[in-house]
């Protein structure tokens, strides 16, 4: 089996005992946090499912060609309009309709219906009428990010494939391969930001925003570093615009701050963070993540923008 997925060796696993031993089950539920890899994965799956050369997935053979190309007659992808009771009923009759027809090209036909959690009443109940009775030669993959939101109804009728962050060198290994053109440090930066989700990841490498705002936290965390108060204020500066922009600063640098935390504990290097945790006690970090938790916590009550950035750089200073 030739999956081309970063960790998850346990859903990798259960995938790829599924193909080899030809015991397909009619639904699989593909789970995790947005980013992590689950719709990526499930088309790997389908193309598994169909695929006719010897390290399945092969990506040579025609149905895998197909599938690349996203023109195989009998895989459908639905869904992943990321709103609730977007995905309407009609969607879900058209296809119980279509899945008793015979595949064309193969053996099965394999349905993708990405972010079930956001079916409406009626298509979620139209699903499960499929599931408790599919047709032959049909295998449905359905995404979410997590269980609970999705009817246990139709949780109880899936193989469940829950899709974890991976570890840091593991999406720093991702990131290299899947942006081969940016530097070591914007991709250690990038994996120290993302929490193990590679999508994340990719977003900080290639999202203007994403950039401008991990770039802020790491200013702000380097004017900490210097234990100087006016360069902490110049750090912030640029969060006196923005609401979204600042909670998402504030986020990056909350992360930061954990992760170096996490150094101090353990006693071990981590690239780009080295000076910070080198300079400061565990005692001073914690104040600085409590800090920021605490402004985070003002935006998310509404409290005035301006005031929450005067009060962290009055405040964010002295627990160093």
């Amino acid at each position: 089996m030739s999956f081309h997925f970063y960790g998850n060796t346990k859903a990798l696993q259960v995938l790829q005992q599924s193909i080899q031993t030809g015991h397909l089950s009619h639904a699989y539920l593909f789970y995790g946090p947005a980013g992590v890899g689950k719709q990526a994965l499930a088309k790997q799956f389908a193309q598994a499912i169909f695929c006719q050369g010897e390290n399945i997935p092969c990506g040579h053979c025609i149905p895998c060609q197909k599938m690349l190309k996203n023109i195989h007659p009998d895989f459908q992808e639905l869904g992943g309009q990321n709103t609730k009771n977007s995905f309407h009923v009609k969607e879900v009759r058209a296809i119980r309709s279509d899945a008793y027809i015979r595949p064309n090209d193969g053996e099965a036909k394999v349905y993708l219906l990405n972010g079930v959690d956001n079916m409406s009443k009626e298509a979620a109940n139209s699903l499960l009428k499929v599931l408790e009775e599919p047709p032959d030669n049909v295998v449905f993959l359905l995404t979410c990010p997590s269980r609970s939101a999705v009817l246990p109804t139709l949780v109880s009728r899936c193989v469940p494939i829950e899709i974890f962050p991976v570890t840091q060198p593991e999406c720093i290994q991702a990131l290299q391969e899947l942006s081969p053109d940016t530097t070591l440090e914007e991709i250690t930066r990038a994996s120290q930001l993302c929490d193990g989700i590679i999508g994340k990841g990719l977003e900080l490498l290639s999202d203007p925003e994403e950039i401008k705002a991990s770039q802020t936290a790491f200013q702000i965390l380097e004017s900490l570093s210097k234990g100087n108060e006016l360069a902490v204020v110049v750090a912030l500066s640029p969060l006196e615009n923005s609401r979204p922009f600042t909670k998402k600063v504030l986020l990056f640098l909350s992360n930061l701050l954990r992760l170096a935390l996490q150094a101090k504990i353990k006693k071990i290097s981590i690239l780009g963070l080295d000076d910070f945790i080198q300079k400061q006690s565990i005692q001073s970090i914690l104040k600085m993540a409590d800090t920021v938790e605490t402004c985070i916590g003002m935006l998310e009550q509404n409290a005035n923008l301006k005031l929450c950035v005067t009060w962290l750089s009055a405040n964010l200073p002295y627990s160093i």
